[in-house]
């Protein structure tokens, strides 16, 4: 079985820089993009498994990314968990948006490996 692959787009370097070693040593395939912009570049040319992304980047946002994922149907089903450290309303509207999941920064890595293996699809579910 193939690993699990992680879009990160975050514009923090140093927490983007740690989300990708550790996401790594957890055995999940990652990629990362500095901001929505090139989270949505790479994503016309490779369609992870899951998209993690902070609220807030510059350019293009979290939100305008769920928009741009959910608009071109080859991406519509990509999970997508959104973080962000400025509270429950701005990840309430990213649930509304179509974020799959939302967490709070900070969160520990044991609750950001369980919550990306909970908005997996499941194998039995998924199209072949």
């Amino acid at each position: 079985m193939k690993n699990v692959s992680v879009l990160i787009a975050e514009d923090d370097a140093e927490l983007r820089k740690v989300l990708h070693l550790v996401l790594e040593g957890e055995g999940f395939e990652v990629m990362t993009a500095e901001n929505g912009a090139i989270a949505l570049w790479i994503l016309g040319h490779y369609h992870p498994d899951v998209i993690l992304t902070d609220l807030t980047m510059p350019q293009v946002d979290g939100i305008d990314l769920i928009h741009g994922v959910k608009s071109k149907a080859e991406l519509a089903n990509i999970p997508i968990v959104v973080m962000s450290d400025y509270g429950s309303d701005r990840l309430e509207e990213a649930a509304r948006e179509g974020a799959a999941a939302t967490m709070e920064k900070p969160f520990g890595i044991q609750s950001l490996v369980e919550m990306i293996n909970h908005v997996l699809p499941r194998p039995d579910t998924m199209m072949h």
